[in-house]
């Protein structure tokens, strides 16, 4: 789970690393200034899209 600022550079180095289709999962950004719940709100809302990310295999590059 990456925030959005961080979306272009994490795809880029997926690309780098031979993974150019590894599963990720973004949120809103930043999340330094959000409390504990709106983090955990945030995780919650995302939280089908995590699971389904950790157990699909990436596609062959």
């Amino acid at each position: 789970m990456l925030t959005k600022a961080f979306q272009k550079s994490a795809k880029t180095r997926s690309r780098i690393l031979g993974m150019p289709n590894h599963p990720q999962v973004f949120v809103d950004h930043p999340l330094a200034s959000k409390t504990e719940a709106e983090v955990k709100a945030m995780t919650e809302a995302a939280i089908d899209e995590i699971a389904s990310a950790l157990l699909q295999m990436p596609e062959e590059a």
